[in-house]
């Protein structure tokens, strides 16, 4: 059995995220940990699923101290070889670009983060970042279909956005379903 620890498990915002997750897990020999509520689970974690830690840059006021304890955090993980990922939503060079600490967030996070899955068909600007995405994983909103094969081949991992009729959900669930 493997430990991934997911931030966050229980998604109020995206409750259909929960339903994958537990889906995944009953699947496979993978148990998942709710870091979000118990974040020292982690470090007995072979890897951690992040969803959007970018959301600290937020408020501006808070975020300089949210970025210095998400950084101490993860190279903490680090430090027990536990691997990080992200899903890379919003590329903080766009969303963020006037943000007073976004070079600190981008020098101190982006190195810590060792895999980025993008679900979409556009990449992050940053070059360290670009560098460690190993997936952009379709959801549907794009014309080009992708071979089961193919993904298989290329991807180790697949994260799956919001249940909508726009994203070919019956479609991604297909396909990760072989992946998983």
């Amino acid at each position: 059995m493997s430990k991934i620890g997911v931030w966050p498990l229980q998604n109020k915002s995206n409750p259909r995220l929960s339903i994958i997750y537990k889906g995944i897990s009953k699947e496979k020999n993978i148990i998942l940990e709710d870091i979000k509520k118990y974040p020292l689970k982690a470090f007995f974690c072979k890897a951690i699923h992040i969803h959007w830690p970018d959301r600290i840059l937020l408020r501006k006021r808070s975020s300089l101290f949210k970025i210095l304890l998400l950084t101490i955090y993860l190279f903490s993980l680090k430090v027990f070889r536990v691997k990080i990922i992200q899903t890379f939503h919003n590329d903080p060079e766009v969303f963020y670009s006037n943000h007073p600490f976004l070079k600190l967030y981008n020098l101190l996070i982006a190195n810590l983060i060792d895999a980025y899955i993008c679900p979409s068909s556009i990449g992050p600007l940053n070059k360290k970042t670009k560098k460690k995405t190993i997936a952009f994983i379709p959801l549907g909103l794009y014309p080009k279909i992708v071979n089961k094969k193919e993904i298989k081949k290329k991807y180790k991992y697949a994260i799956l956005g919001r249940l909508t009729r726009k994203k070919n959900i019956i479609g991604q669930l297909t396909s990760a379903s072989n992946l998983i």
